[in-house]
């Protein structure tokens, strides 16, 4: 029998042999019904039973029959979270490219997200789905680091309207550069009791946005490449959502709450 410790002929047996685990799945079958839904050959088959056997993966039962030891199914599960991570990057790599420290950000935050890449024509049309769910928000919590006034005007067409609690932190850069342009909406927004508003001096690396409604929650990535949108990453997991919480959080916690008077000085 391989030794436990021995990880790189472990990694072989599965690399060549795994469709096999996929295939006997939570089930117990026999070598010829392996044969016959994997739809490869006896000879393969058996070669394949007998490395599954010797790392301990698979075991027979009585009848011939085989199914997935505890290890295998560990196995199994791992490769199968693995091909679905790749598989939901495999389109996206021009926007998950375009993120700044992409390692900073848990590997959950991709895995199984929804992705949204901007119309170089319309880039900010990839934000019409998010804007629909605020239009039913009851708590919307978001970091900025682009001074695009797609937030402001969701902010003022939609959430003041529903007073829904809104906490926006950005940079002390982006808060002037957007009262240069939208200054009487900057003042409505601090004004608003619903709406905190904070500036921080340090740099955020990315815009995060977190969206409560009754029925569901869910964290948000926008993407910028030279100033402009690339596009979005949509998770509704909880890992996803209380990774987006503890960084808008630790932003705004850092942050100075704006108010009406201090935009007027802007």
């Amino acid at each position: 029998m391989v030794p436990q410790s021995d990880g790189e002929a472990l990694r072989e047996v599965i690399y060549k042999r795994y469709t096999i685990l996929e295939c006997i799945g939570d089930s117990r079958k026999t070598i010829p019904e392996i044969v016959t839904d994997s739809q490869k050959s006896r000879t393969t088959i058996d070669r394949s039973i007998k490395s599954l056997e010797s790392h301990q993966l698979i075991r027979e039962l009585e009848g011939r029959q085989y199914e997935l030891t505890n290890k295998g199914k560990l196995v199994r599960d791992e490769v199968k979270d693995y091909n679905a991570f790749i598989d939901s990057l495999a389109g996206t790599t021009d926007l998950i490219c375009s993120l700044n420290d992409v390692e900073q950000i848990p590997r959950d935050v991709f895995r199984d997200a929804e992705y949204r890449i901007a119309d170089p024509k319309a880039p900010e049309t990839c934000l019409q789905y998010i804007s629909d769910i605020l239009k039913s928000a009851t708590h919307f919590q978001a970091t900025s680091t682009v001074a695009h006034t797609y937030l402001i005007d969701i902010i003022c067409s939609t959430i003041s309207k529903n007073n829904t609690k809104t906490e926006i932190t950005a940079e002390k850069d982006i808060i002037e550069s957007l009262a240069q342009i939208r200054k009487d909406n900057l003042k409505r927004i601090a004004s608003d009791d619903s709406v905190d508003f904070f500036s921080v001096d340090k740099p955020i690396p990315y815009t995060g946005w977190v969206i409560d409604t009754p029925s569901r929650e869910v964290g948000v990535l926008i993407l910028h490449s030279g100033g402009g949108i690339k596009g979005v990453v949509m998770n509704d997991s909880q890992q996803t959502i209380d990774w987006l919480r503890k960084f808008c959080d630790r932003y705004q916690s850092d942050g100075t709450l704006i108010t009406e008077s201090s935009i007027q000085d802007l």
